[in-house]
């Protein structure tokens, strides 16, 4: 069975140094749950930040 992705648009925040950095990226998923996984992943490998430091909001586009 093929998996269906939607396209979420993911905005926040998060810590880099001691300033908020916004962001915003799209990322497909299968749910919500995992494009917010995926997005935790990327901006804790890009800028070696924990998730405890990264805020998220989700909005479904497709």
């Amino acid at each position: 069975m093929a998996n269906k992705l939607k396209l979420f648009m993911i905005k926040g925040l998060f810590r880099k140094k001691r300033v908020m950095q916004n962001f915003q990226i799209e990322i497909s998923a299968e749910n919500q749950e995992q494009a917010q996984e995926k997005t935790y992943c990327l901006i804790g490998s890009r800028y070696k930040c924990p998730r405890r430091f990264i805020k998220l909001e989700t909005k479904g586009l497709k």
